[in-house]
């Protein structure tokens, strides 16, 4: 018996199966690959050759800035959802991304990218 790790055609992990190859194959899908071990699909993913790390957000992981001013932040992927403390508050674009708080205090923002990109999230202290 063996360890297998099954990613869906986009490459992520869908299920670890413990048994025969011959039996693992049939619930590869579509598309998909195995591969041999147990991988983390949260911080990992195949990219058609082989399983790699999934990219981080060059997001820290607290930052301070003043109330109202601005907080730039760039490298955020396209599509990236940008939530504070759980609410949407837009989607990047691609290119630099403008963060302003209107009240002192401290605000969780979470970025949630497409995939193979990790989830990323901040403390940001607004004084």
């Amino acid at each position: 018996m063996s360890s297998w790790s099954i990613f869906d055609s986009d490459g992520r992990k869908t299920v670890q199966f413990y048994g025969r190859e011959k039996d693992c194959d049939l619930n590869v899908p579509a598309g998909g690959a195995k591969v041999a071990g147990n991988f983390d699909g949260d911080a990992e993913f195949f990219d058609g050759a082989s399983v790699v790390s999934r990219p981080t957000l060059p997001v820290p992981v607290a930052q301070t800035v003043a109330a109202g001013a601005d907080w730039t932040l760039t490298g955020i992927p396209a599509g990236t959802e940008i939530y504070t403390d759980g609410e949407l508050v837009g989607t990047a674009d691609g290119n630099d991304v403008d963060l302003t708080f209107p009240s002192a205090q401290v605000w969780t923002v979470e970025f949630v990218p497409p995939f193979p990109h990790q989830v990323a999230s901040t403390e940001v202290t607004v004084t």
